[in-house]
């Protein structure tokens, strides 16, 4: 059977969910999107994600605060951990932070930033999962607390 693509786009429209993202990351329900000739495959709310986004950036700001000396990988890294929240495409923002440069040793505090930007990243292509989100930022509470580094207490991830 042959529809138009305006009868398609109707369709598709109609069956959209409310507070759904395009896979392309624009912010803007499906519903709303008037781009014609392109796949808009919903998925579901970044919620969960904008959450853990404000968590990442508020401990990239205690980390920035707390070391400030910091090589230039190292700042542009917290740049981006601190930026998180303004990304709504997460695959670009994970291209962004990249890793460090070979020619620069790890340091004790590229490994912190790598377990923040690890937190960020960790349900970032599967479904939320709060035990585990959990165990992750409790380890990397420990590293920060051992790094003299205050972040927020986070202890149920249920309704986060």
């Amino acid at each position: 059977m042959w529809i138009s693509k305006v009868a398609a786009r109707r369709l598709h429209e109609s069956s959209a969910e409310p507070d759904h993202w395009t896979e392309r990351g624009r912010a803007a329900s499906v519903s709303n999107s008037n781009v014609t000739d392109r796949s808009r495959r919903s998925v579901p709310a970044l919620g969960q994600h904008m959450r853990i986004s404000t968590t990442v950036r508020t401990i990239a700001e205690a980390i920035a605060a707390r070391m400030p000396t910091m090589s230039p990988s190292q700042q542009a890294r917290v740049y981006v951990l601190c930026s998180m929240p303004t990304y709504t495409d997460l695959g670009a923002w994970e291209e962004a932070y990249g890793q460090p440069p070979s020619d620069e040793p790890e340091t004790p505090l590229d490994l912190l930033l790598d377990s923040v930007f690890e937190f960020g990243r960790y349900n970032m292509y599967c479904r939320f999962d709060p035990a585990g989100t959990k165990r992750v930022y409790s380890e990397l509470f420990e590293q920060l607390h051992r790094a003299g580094i205050d972040c927020p207490e986070v202890g149920d991830f249920t309704d986060f």
